[in-house]
């Protein structure tokens, strides 16, 4: 079955490739002909904003062309995706925040499958609203969101609020499903194995936050144990720093951490997908849809902290065992559902 799945697969976040990457391979493996439709949202940066991340671009350049080479070609807005769609079967959307307004703005249309001929089978892989209310927006409307998921075959999100937005407001049945990085058990086609322990507490901030990093420093003092932030061209006091990461890199050294505190979703995944001891600080309570959505499906959610927090009952958390025999029992099922949802929804 050939297959045009749109995505966030063109950012330089690595969270957002390799959920792209996930969800490239699973559809590949399950015996598809999949190509990634090429539009990429428009992020214009100064020229001294280019430069500092020029090698962070050319990183992700490189996997995107050694892993995510199957593309149409480049659609330059949503009109000439209109004009010229690419031939399918299937047009699959997901996963990420693909329905979040903030982030697709005036390409928001294409996320919810816009183009291309009515009788094309159209589904959703673990699209996210990205927040737990859905507001309308200059770009899209209400009654348009409803028209246009009307016309698909299945519509699978990643949050329950995901479910709940589609039953409340567009009146449409969904089905929960988990973030496509959990649905391969590894990675090691691209990091190798992976058998060390670095000894180190790794950093992985989104969103810049001095809070964030003063109790990362104040936990490192307490453990004896230096701090290595990851992903992040911020140069903190004291702190090592990893950058431009490998996605590989990213990866490998999330799994061989001896503890990470991240403020990312795809941390908190790679975190529960390497069974690592974490914490997760979200200094902005709208954040936590994501995070505390799957924190909850596995039992971890007393994993996210507060900056209020008494630090002795943090380092304590930080330190406590976490029972990944449960967590993966939990897991392997929603990877089996999930599976099996992709299954029936391309059958159908």
């Amino acid at each position: 079955m050939k297959i045009a799945l749109i995505t966030y697969h063109s950012a330089d976040n690595y969270g957002a490739t390799l959920q792209a990457y996930a969800t490239y391979k699973i559809l590949k493996e399950l015996g598809n002909d999949v190509q990634i439709i090429d539009l990429r949202i428009n992020q214009p940066n100064p020229i001294i904003k280019k430069l500092l991340l020029f090698f962070k671009h050319k990183r992700f350049n490189d996997f995107r062309s050694r892993h995510l080479n199957n593309v149409t070609c480049r659609y330059s807005s949503f009109s000439s995706l209109q004009r010229n769609p690419p031939q399918a079967d299937v047009y699959l959307v997901g996963s990420d925040q693909v329905w979040n307004v903030d982030i697709s703005g005036e390409f928001v249309k294409a996320y919810f499958l816009d183009f291309g001929d009515a009788g094309i089978k159209r589904i959703s892989y673990a699209s996210s609203f990205g927040k737990e209310i859905w507001k309308p927006s200059n770009y899209i409307t209400t009654d348009e969101v409803k028209s246009l998921l009307g016309r698909f075959d299945a519509i699978g999100v990643r949050e329950r609020s995901g479910v709940e937005i589609c039953s409340s407001v567009f009146k449409l049945r969904s089905t929960q499903v988990i973030d496509p990085v959990l649905l391969h058990t590894n990675y090691n086609e691209i990091t190798g194995d992976i058998n060390n322990s670095t000894n180190e507490i790794v950093l992985y901030k989104i969103i810049n936050d001095s809070r964030f990093y003063n109790r990362a420093i104040e936990i490192s003092s307490n453990l004896n144990l230096p701090l290595r932030s990851i992903g992040s061209i911020r140069k903190i006091k004291t702190v090592k720093s990893s950058y431009p990461e490998k996605i590989s890199k990213w990866i490998e050294r999330i799994a061989s951490a001896s503890y990470v505190v991240t403020d990312s979703f795809h941390g908190t995944v790679l975190c529960l997908l390497y069974r690592k001891k974490f914490i997760v600080y979200v200094g902005d309570p709208k954040l936590l849809t994501r995070i505390g959505s799957l924190l909850s499906m596995v039992g971890l959610e007393n994993r996210i902290c507060s900056y209020s927090d008494d630090i002795d009952k943090v380092l304590a958390l930080l330190k406590s065992n976490i029972d990944y025999n449960m967590v993966f029992d939990i897991l392997e099922k929603a990877r089996l559902d999930s599976i099996s949802f992709i299954k029936k929804s391309l059958a159908k």
